[in-house]
């Protein structure tokens, strides 16, 4: 998970585990926590899940950030005002 504090671009985000996941449930997950919270973090492992995931974003008017490091990649979003 994020440490919030070695990496404050993540404080107060929710965060989704979607990995081992297949679609659509990552997607699912994504935009249940979209109704319920500004910013969310969503743990992947699934280069497949990307699509969807963009798509949920792009139809609701959400930005993201695709981060990947040596565990794992995950996808920071934020409600764009």
């Amino acid at each position: 998970m994020i440490d919030e504090d070695a990496d404050p671009r993540f404080a107060g985000f929710h965060s989704v585990e979607a990995r081992g996941m297949r679609c659509p449930w990552p997607a699912l997950r994504l935009a249940k926590a979209m109704r319920q919270h500004e910013k969310i973090v969503i743990y992947l492992d699934l280069e497949q899940s990307m699509t969807e995931l963009d798509l949920v974003c792009d139809q609701s008017n959400w930005s993201r950030e695709l981060i990947i490091n040596d565990n794992f990649q995950f996808l920071a979003v934020k409600r764009t005002h």
